[in-house]
């Protein structure tokens, strides 16, 4: 399948280079609340982007694995079988993690053995580099399987953070040794800058968080390292003067995106992207608003001024491509894998029923079991519940002749009962997509055939499966689906749409921009954008 790109005259143009912006855990309604004081480069992109208000990832799990694939590889996480950052296998019976690949191993530092070698599909950059193998594709992240996600299979370079030692990382299945610009760039040790710093609002008025957010101090709140520093200003000093400076702290803090965004100057200095013929790819992925959401929540004071701060350093970050490349050259896009839910005691302040069900869970599976070990004489036949999904060990099923549909029959009225319960889904109906409601789509597009599961819970609304402090995501309620998407700079006439679009469709119109022809099995379709200023 090939989507023509569009053209000026009778000229071809394309952008020089694609900069595709993913920020981790942002909420669509972040540009409501604080867009009238954005200054920077999210200013830039809200105001002079195509932006599509309606746009959704379309799963049920909505978390950093499979978003960051979606919108790298234009295709659904179930059938690839991302079902998560981590997901369980029911061959193996354990826990795998998204981006492992035994075979990879770490240039330096702590980093997993990770890649994206397991992963069976390609993304963007692949594309990209079939229609044009001399182009260069990088993707840079504060985790690494955001980062790898992000790149494809066939990246000329992707690095992650290593938060132990404070340096950017990279496996053996990328390349055997690190350029020389990363070198440097990691010996100028820009954490170490940081240390015995203070983090304070970067506006002067406590009064304008408060209006848009709440009050500062609020209990569930919880810093990374125990400390209980949950309130402004914020002081970053060693977890422990005794021993050797970790990295791990700086979670609590917005100042690791503000380093990748230095990063990603130096690969387009160094690599010299965007200077030729040749469309380049770099993806940058920004995970402090995740990071610091999951501890204070989506509307403390610490996301607020997370976000105004990642407005101005992406606005000096524009201003240099625009010096160095032109922005009419480069097309940046931005979206994110996720949003954030609101803390359950913000939700019932706000007289919403809400609540945490992490224990639940662990309650829930020895209540099943010794139901179902009273009816069939089995001690185990639910084997876990991850992800959303109740599993069962089939081998003790098949061996004993037990019927599913017998099974689901009675655990399902048992399920409903649960405070946090909202619906139950059968294996079989997400299977066979029979008229299936909206949560029933979100389900078949994360499940995968072989590591699925057998029942699907779709939580309530302001529930979320956490411990006592900070809040998550991954639901498939809007608070954590809902997302932006926008495509900025190279001469895009600035627009709001409001037609309901997906993160799958962002590939898919990267590459039709480019004039590189879309996978056949891509879920996402090419947006139709008004491409050229005073254009069609």
């Amino acid at each position: 399948m090939f989507i023509s790109s569009f053209t000026i005259g009778e000229q071809i143009k394309i952008p020089r280079l694609v900069i595709y912006i993913v920020v981790d855990g942002m909420r669509e309604d972040s540009f409501d609340l604080f867009g009238d004081l954005y200054i920077g480069g999210l200013k830039y992109l809200h105001e002079r982007g195509i932006y599509y208000e309606e746009a959704y990832q379309a799963h049920a799990y909505t978390a950093t694995s499979p978003g960051h694939f979606v919108l790298g590889s234009g295709r659904y996480p179930g059938p690839a079988g991302v079902l998560g950052n981590d997901w369980y296998n029911r061959k193996l019976k354990k826990k795998i993690y998204s981006v492992e690949d035994l075979e990879a191993e770490p240039l330096s530092g702590e980093s997993n053995h990770v890649s994206y070698r397991n992963i069976p599909t390609n993304a963007i950059g692949d594309w990209i580099k079939i229609t044009y193998p001399k182009s260069k594709v990088f993707s840079i992240g504060g985790k690494d399987r955001s980062a790898i996600m992000l790149g494809g299979k066939n990246p000329d370079g992707i690095f992650w953070f290593d938060f132990k030692i404070g340096e950017f990382v990279t496996t053996s299945y990328y390349m055997t040794e690190y350029p020389q610009w990363l070198v440097n760039f990691n010996s100028l040790q820009y954490p170490e800058l940081f240390l015995d710093s203070t983090w304070n609002r970067i506006l002067k008025n406590q009064a304008i968080y408060v209006e848009r957010t709440r009050e500062d101090d609020f209990p569930p709140e919880s810093s990374s390292d125990k400390r209980g520093d949950t309130s402004f200003p914020h002081n970053y000093h060693k977890s422990n003067p005794s021993k050797e400076v970790t990295f791990y702290e700086l979670w609590n803090f917005p100042w690791v995106d503000h380093i990748i965004l230095n990063l990603a100057k130096e690969a387009i200095e160094e690599e010299q992207l965007g200077e030729d013929e040749n469309p380049d790819l770099l993806c940058v992925t920004l995970s402090m608003v995740d990071g610091i959401g999951h501890r204070f929540g989506p509307f403390s004071h610490e996301t607020m001024d997370t976000y105004l701060r990642l407005d101005r350093k992406l606005g000096d970050f524009f201003k240099y491509v625009d010096t160095k490349l032109d922005l009419d050259e480069v097309l940046i896009v931005l979206s994110s894998d996720h949003g954030s839910t609101r803390m359950p005691e913000h939700s019932r302040r706000l007289g919403l029923e809400a609540g945490r069900f992490s224990e639940n869970i662990k309650i829930l599976t020895k209540k099943l079991n010794k139901v179902l070990n009273k009816k069939y004489g089995e001690k185990k036949l639910v084997e876990t519940i991850f992800g959303g999904w109740i599993y069962y060990d089939m081998e003790i099923i098949i061996s004993n002749n037990i019927s599913i549909s017998e099974i689901d029959s009675i655990l399902i009225p048992l399920i409903e009962k649960e405070i946090w319960v909202e619906k139950v889904y059968v294996r079989k109906e997400i299977e066979e997509d029979n008229n299936l409601d909206n949560w029933g789509r979100l389900l078949k597009n994360h499940f995968h055939p072989i590591y699925g599961g057998d029942l699907a819970i779709v939580q309530k609304e302001n529930y979320i499966y956490k411990g006592k402090y900070g809040t998550t995501h991954g639901s498939p309620h809007a608070y954590d689906t809902h997302v932006p998407i926008i495509f900025a700079g190279f001469e895009l006439n600035p627009t709001v749409q409001v037609d309901y679009v997906e993160t799958v469709d962002v590939a898919p119109t990267i590459a039709t921009i480019l004039s590189v022809p879309i996978p056949i099995e891509v879920d996402g379709k090419a947006l139709k954008l008004n491409l050229t200023k005073g254009g069609e």
